[in-house]
């Protein structure tokens, strides 16, 4: 034996409070530790700024995209500077250099021209895109976007943004006179104005109980969903000719998968029928949200529905942007209504511009939402690396139909691809939006550090009473 007797308890005492003093002060590697350099160099600063800093226990290094001369900088935003005619519900986006994190995202403020701040503001950050929600512009205003300073942060956390701000405008308010407030798509259609899908007619007439036809639907929707014209490929229909007005939305939406006529023609000047716009909103959707398509359609008219469309038609049906008559009908053959369509329009945007984003800082994943119900009950189901049930979380979505939680990562769950489903209400069969991540192994928790501590300093404790016991035994 090298120790004996009092000499093996000072080893011991020694060797604990060193570990303590590593535990203390962060220098042993953990799982959100960046850089790992000498304590020496700790508090030196280079001429370019490679700054080393202590944060929550890690060592983070600044790189040299990170200098003190060069902070995290907007590139592009939207509405452009000075803009005009923009839509007053359109979400605001500024694109930074690099991806950053957040340190006071309530900062963001937008103003009117006469200097009052907009209500309903919400802000959130993914890796290098800030989205700003707010409640409603007004038309024809000049509004003021605002980032100030210290809003954001390099990764290293070593440099923050300076201030950036932006001006633009709003378009003119679009008035329909055979649209009263007492019409069922009153809202939808000011709402769809809101957005800029639908501009202002010639006579400021919207018609909306006169039927559409199938090239007019593709033209709406590729419009909605921002897709470019295409007029230079080949005609994907042999009944659309390069002149017609809606040539290019077709080609684009053939191109999209999203229309493929019969027998190579579309009929483009046919009234679409009810069943024909279930299958391109599907296509739309692109498979987005289709559980619970099995389920029974419960219309007395559902064997008229072609067998081809019947999946379909279920999945509108289930996602609620489309729905039957009164008298329990669906009437599949049925043509459309302009009205009809825009609602179903609206309902595929609000469908698609669903968000849900999850990121990882151990332990714990911090999940943010936009874009769902205003107000509307949603749970969330967590899955882990091995597609394990590992928990249930029950959230309600704000005014602006955001929400923002957290899951608390245990010692118990698996690494790798995990998963976060959003369904609706206490429909536990019908997934709203998913959202999928990784989890690396060094996320997951191991013995805490914390009680590690504990149970350090109890050792520390009981050697030192024992070594004193030995000295005063001693003394007797």
């Amino acid at each position: 034996m090298f120790f004996k007797g009092k000499s093996l308890f000072k080893v011991i005492y020694f060797f604990c409070t060193a570990l303590l003093i590593l535990l203390i002060s962060g220098t042993v590697p953990s799982s959100i530790a960046e850089a790992e350099i000498p304590a020496a160099l700790s508090e030196q600063t280079s001429p370019i700024g490679r700054q080393s800093q202590i944060f929550r226990g890690t060592v983070q290094v600044a790189t040299l995209q990170d200098s003190v001369f060069n902070y995290p900088t907007i590139v592009n935003h939207f509405p452009g500077k000075n803009a005009e005619g923009v839509p007053p519900e359109i979400q605001i986006t500024a694109t930074l250099d690099r991806e950053v994190d957040p340190v006071d995202l309530s900062k963001i403020i937008i103003k009117d021209h006469k200097g009052k701040a907009v209500i309903g503001v919400n802000s959130t950050l993914t890796g290098r895109k800030l989205t700003v929600s707010h409640s409603g512009l007004a038309y024809e205003t000049d509004y003021t976007v605002t980032i100030p300073g210290n809003t954001v942060r390099s990764k290293s956390g070593a440099v923050y943004n300076r201030e950036t701000s932006w001006r633009f405008s709003t378009a003119k308010e679009i008035v329909f006179n055979d649209l009263p407030k007492t019409h069922w798509v009153h809202d939808v259609i000011y709402k769809l104005c809101r957005l800029g899908m639908i501009n202002e007619y010639p006579d400021n007439t919207f018609n909306p109980d006169e039927n559409i036809t199938r090239a007019e639907f593709i033209r709406i929707l590729i419009v909605a969903l921002g897709i470019t014209e295409i007029i230079s490929d080949p005609p994907a229909f042999e009944d659309v000719q390069r002149s017609a007005w809606y040539y290019g939305f077709v080609q684009a939406a053939a191109k999209a998968g999203l229309v493929f006529g019969y027998g190579g023609r579309l009929d483009p000047d046919v009234p679409i029928t009810r069943q024909e716009m279930a299958g391109i909103l599907v296509k739309a959707l692109k498979g987005k949200n289709t559980a619970g398509a099995t389920e029974n359609l419960n219309f007395t008219d559902a064997e008229q529905i072609a067998p081809w469309f019947r999946d379909q038609v279920r999945i509108v049906v289930l996602e609620g942007m489309m729905q039957g008559y009164p008298d329990q009908t669906f009437r599949s053959q049925s043509t459309l209504t302009r009205a009809e369509a825009y609602a179903a329009i609206l309902c595929l945007l609000e469908k698609l511009n669903q968000v849900i984003t999850c990121s990882v800082q151990t332990p714990l994943i911090h999940i943010t939402g936009q874009n769902m119900e205003k107000q509307g009950s949603y749970w969330l189901q967590v899955y882990d690396g091995d597609n394990n049930h590992v928990g249930t979380i029950g959230i309600n979505a704000d005014s602006n139909g955001g929400f923002v939680t957290s899951y608390s990562i245990k010692g118990t769950e698996a690494s790798g691809n995990w998963r976060i489903d959003v369904l609706k209400g206490q429909n536990l069969q019908h997934t709203e939006v998913s959202c999928t991540f990784f989890v690396p192994l060094s996320a997951i928790p191991e013995f805490p550090a914390a009680i590690a501590g504990i149970i350090v300093v109890g050792i520390c404790v009981f050697i030192y009473h024992r070594m004193k016991q030995g000295k005063e035994s001693l003394v007797v």
